[in-house]
């Protein structure tokens, strides 16, 4: 993609993976420099649930019961925004809680089933499970409470602070095809303003993700875009360089992302051994 045409029609359309992988991986096969953004799109926070038979009706009375009691939580994948905010939560409390990645709609099914006791995930598969009672939500990991679950109170409200983990949607363009090498000045413009004007379309024509629990949907230029896609990359590429407690489960990440599913495997194995009492 980075050595793609500069033809005025070719975009990346990409997750907030694109921004944290080349913290997580020593060869990532870009960098961010590679790439100029053109929109952000929908934005929703993560949201940590538990199985509704845990005890623990907070965030702090959820890290008390981990001091005393062997606990495990779902993400939606190694590296993901889910678990490195899990992970920032755990340092900053030190305390042990097993990671176990799963694929990421079903990570929160973690949780309903009782494989693990809580799961770290983004709002849309989870929302659904909240409001049917299958788990029960203690904290999203935005600045502000989501109007998707309004009583919901944010990681910050709960005695940390510096907590705005998003997951997003951006569009990006290779880097010399954003500074017009090659290609009408008339293009330049034209995928940023038609992607505009469909975000700020009347909410019945938005897409189904930007109605169904996204926290934000916007049409930032591509300025606004850039600081706002830069800080996050930096905090959570700080969240990515915490050393884990010991005995959390450590799949070794590969050289290049998007090789996970056989650790992802072993993860899960790991949690149903810890729920037989296994070693």
């Amino acid at each position: 993609m980075k050595r793609a045409a500069p033809d005025g029609y070719t975009l990346l359309f990409t997750s907030v993976a694109f921004a944290v992988n080349p913290s997580l991986y020593e060869n990532a096969g870009y960098e961010i420099k590679d790439f100029a953004p053109v929109i952000l799109g929908p934005t929703t926070p993560n949201i940590i649930t538990v199985n509704p038979a845990v005890a623990g009706e907070n965030l702090q009375e959820l890290i008390a019961l981990a001091r005393k009691e062997k606990l495990s939580y779902a993400s939606s994948g190694i590296g993901t925004t889910t678990h490195l905010s899990m992970e920032r939560i755990k340092t900053i409390a030190k305390v042990d809680i097993t990671h176990v990645p799963y694929q990421p709609a079903q990570a929160v099914g973690a949780a309903v089933a009782g494989h693990t006791q809580m799961s770290s995930t983004s709002m849309p598969p989870a929302v659904p499970h909240v409001k049917a009672g299958r788990v029960r939500a203690l904290a999203v990991t935005s600045a502000q409470r989501s109007p998707a679950l309004p009583d919901v109170p944010t990681v910050n409200e709960q005695g940390f602070s510096g907590f705005d983990d998003l997951t997003w949607i951006g569009v990006f363009a290779p880097r010399r095809h954003a500074a017009g090498s090659g290609e009408p000045p008339q293009q330049r413009a034209h995928p940023r303003a038609r992607l505009t004007r469909r975000a700020r379309a009347p909410r019945a024509e938005r897409p189904r993700v930007a109605r169904q629990h996204a926290g934000r949907v916007r049409g930032l230029p591509a300025r606004g875009g850039n600081a706002e896609m830069g800080a996050g990359r930096e905090r959570l590429g700080r969240q990515s360089r915490m050393k884990p407690p010991r005995n959390e489960v450590k799949p070794t990440l590969s050289r290049r992302p998007g090789r996970q599913s056989s650790q992802a495997a072993r993860g899960r194995g790991r949690a149903h051994a810890l729920e037989k009492g296994g070693n």
